[in-house]
């Protein structure tokens, strides 16, 4: 999966493309966990260039 992320103001827009699922998680969790840490709070998911995702993927987004 390739994740591209943009900043317009205070919302960082993330871009997904390809497959998301357990294998490339931890990466995307990190990333996430450091933005949410820099005080980053409003994010746009993108996902319309997703072209799978599995259950415990999509179960982190939803509890993120």
């Amino acid at each position: 999966m390739k994740l591209e992320k943009k900043r317009y103001e205070d919302i960082v827009i993330l871009r997904f493309v390809g497959e998301f699922d357990t294998f490339n998680l931890p990466l995307f969790s990190e990333r996430v966990e450091r933005m949410l840490a820099s005080g980053d709070r409003n994010f746009i998911l993108d996902v319309h260039l997703l072209t799978f995702i599995n259950s415990t993927a999509l179960g982190f987004l939803i509890k993120t």
